[in-house]
Order: structure tokens, then sequence, then C-alpha cells
């Protein structure tokens, strides 16, 4: 309901050089501002070089780490399941499901668009989705 209401105060202000915009702007900012971390030595960091190599140095020993543990190649079995042709209807199941509102790609088309153009558009989305 609050998701809803947002957006029509944003269909009716949004457009406008208003305080909604600017208010929304500034909100949104402090929400996305990390003031301190925990490293993992427990010790809280504060400062925004230390935090900044704290993230830095917590996901390049995420990526080495995952690096080491996948496999370097796909096997046969592997590759045939993943060239096996995906059906029509496994399509139309997963376009379904997708929440109304959840934005698919970086075109801003919603799954409710697909879902609701599925009778017209169906066999395209399946077709594109087999030659990807």
């Amino acid at each position: 309901m609050w998701k809803q209401k947002s957006r029509i105060q944003w269909l009716q202000e949004g457009e406008h050089n208003s305080n909604f915009v600017h208010n929304s702007m500034i909100h949104r900012h402090h929400i996305n501002i990390i003031f301190s971390i925990i490293s993992e030595d427990g010790e809280r960091k504060i400062q925004h070089e230390e935090i900044e190599h704290e993230l830095i140095a917590y996901y390049k020993d995420m990526l080495i780490e995952y690096s080491f543990h996948r496999p370097l190649v796909i096997t046969d079995d592997e590759n045939t399941a993943l060239m096996r042709p995906i059906s029509f209807h496994k399509v139309e199941m997963v376009v379904i499901i997708i929440p109304k509102n959840n934005v698919i790609g970086l075109d801003g088309y919603t799954s409710y668009f697909f879902q609701t153009c599925w009778c017209f558009r169906g066999k395209e989305i399946h077709e594109l989705v087999e030659e990807l």
C-alpha cells in the first residue's frame, strides 16, 4: 500500500522541482551512507579510508576464494544439460510467478508488462530465451 501511495505522489509531484524531490533524494542519500563498519578482528572502523580498505579486502578475499573452488571445466553431462531446449511452458511459468512490480531488465519494463502481453509476445519471448 505504501509503495503504491509513494508512486502516486511521485506521479503528482515528481516531475516538478519540488520539496518532495529534494527530500526524497536527501533521504535516499542518508540511507546509502556507511558511517562505520566492524572489521574481521572486531574493531569498529569509522574513517572513510578504513571503511574503504575493509570493504575492498573483504570482497577481494571473497572473490579469490570463490575462484579457487569453482570447477574449471564444464563436463559433457553439464554441457548437455545446459544445451537442452527450454519448453515454452517452463518459460511461461517463470514469467507468471515473478512478482508483478519487479523490473526484469535495463529497459524498465516490469514483469506485469510481460505477464499482460504474454498472449501476444509469448512465442517471441520463448524464442529469445532459447537463443540466449
